[in-house]
């Protein structure tokens, strides 16, 4: 329990007042990301409580004008008192209404200040090769003893084992797969319920391109203007030599960063490893576009499935198991779009002549303004 909540708790005991405590789990700026201040503000507004105790006025919000107009008019309007440990603000004294406004100016004054040192410390921190940004990439730590990123042991030869395929030639996909396949749990795509979601190529295209694991600290790569979140130009950020452990060499990195620029260059589809079929099969039970991964066995060595990963809106999956593309799959897809289904071939007919009558339109009507061009010129 923070500080804050137990010295509440404690006025409501002395006070013996019948209280209910909204503690927020993150803070924020503005009243849009602080879930309980929303949740609050909706039972004031209902008249649900006599008085609202906090042990500040800036512990309200620190946020914009209207953040704190939105405020003030609920607590006026539902004649709602705010407690604090050194004076209670009845926003319908005139004197009461006065102070308020005057500790909300100071409480937006303080709450820059305090932003402001806080981007410098962040910045001097960086700037001598400290962490500063929050959670490390996989598979560092950040130790709050030390104060410093360290590798977890446990997924170092993971990290290595991810640079040394890519190297090796297996595609971000397939590696995506394995590490899905082995149950590695990401360290990103973690859903609200806590469930993993799996490795995604993104994840993996990332965890290749950082350039933390070759030891670099860099420091304002975005900045927020007005609620927009921009790209900062590279030679406007901090980037400098981390105190933390390398995880791969400049000749790895330079390898690695090329393999992904020349993938990205591609055409998609003239990629390798790309299945023919890709984009052209659905499943049938939901209508999700089915996707494509190898597999190895003793028996049959390399093969590919077709499988359907569509998750519905309360959290289940489809219920279509997948197929094996073996030789009675590509016989039964062959027999398929050699018996097209006639209806689907008149369906196809109608679509066909519809866009060819809208073309002869088109063709018309570009005839007719050329027409009205040409004696819009003569008669100039």
């Amino acid at each position: 329990m923070s500080s804050q909540a137990f010295s509440i708790r404690y006025l409501g005991r002395e006070s013996k007042l019948d209280y209910k405590l909204y503690e927020e789990v993150a803070s924020g700026e503005k009243i849009e990301s602080r879930k309980e201040m929303q949740k609050l503000l909706r039972h004031v507004e209902d008249q649900l409580y006599d008085g609202v105790v906090v042990m500040d006025i800036d512990r309200l919000g620190r946020g914009e004008n209207k953040d704190w107009a939105l405020i003030k008019d609920t607590f006026l309007n539902s004649e709602t008192v705010i407690i604090t440990p050194n004076k209670i603000y009845d926003l319908e004294i005139d004197n009461d209404d006065v102070s308020f406004d005057f500790m909300s100016i100071f409480a937006r004054i303080e709450y820059k200040m305090i932003k402001r040192r806080m981007k410098q410390g962040k910045e001097a921190g960086a700037k001598k090769g400290m962490w500063t940004n929050g959670k490390p990439p996989f598979p560092y730590y950040y130790d709050k003893n030390t104060r410093s990123v360290l590798v977890d042991e446990t997924k170092r030869p993971i990290y290595r084992a991810i640079v040394e395929k890519y190297l090796n030639g297996t595609n971000l996909g397939h590696i995506a797969i394995w590490l899905t396949d082995n149950k590695i749990p990401t360290p990103y795509n973690i859903k609200p319920d806590g469930k993993n979601k799996g490795w995604s190529n993104i994840t993996v295209q990332r965890l290749l391109a950082s350039e933390i694991h070759l030891g670099y600290i860099t420091y304002g790569k975005i900045r927020s203007k007005r609620g927009q979140v921009e790209l900062v130009p590279e030679e406007e950020r901090i980037k400098v030599m981390g105190t933390h452990e390398k995880l791969k060499t400049p000749e790895e990195h330079e390898v690695i960063m090329e393999r992904l620029l020349k993938n990205r260059m591609l055409n998609p589809n003239s990629r390798s490893n790309i299945f023919p079929l890709s984009g052209l099969l659905y499943c049938e039970k939901c209508g999700s576009r089915m996707r494509f991964r190898v597999g190895e066995n003793k028996k049959q060595g390399q093969y590919w499935s077709a499988l359907c990963y569509h998750q519905y809106k309360d959290g289940s999956k489809c219920e279509q198991r997948g197929k094996v593309m073996d030789a009675d799959f590509f016989n039964a897809l062959y027999d398929r779009i050699i018996h097209v289904d006639p209806n689907i071939l008149r369906e196809i007919e109608l679509h066909g002549s519809r866009y060819n009558d809208t073309q002869a339109i088109i063709e018309v009507k570009e005839q007719e303004l050329k027409k009205a061009e040409a004696g819009a010129g003569q008669a100039a």
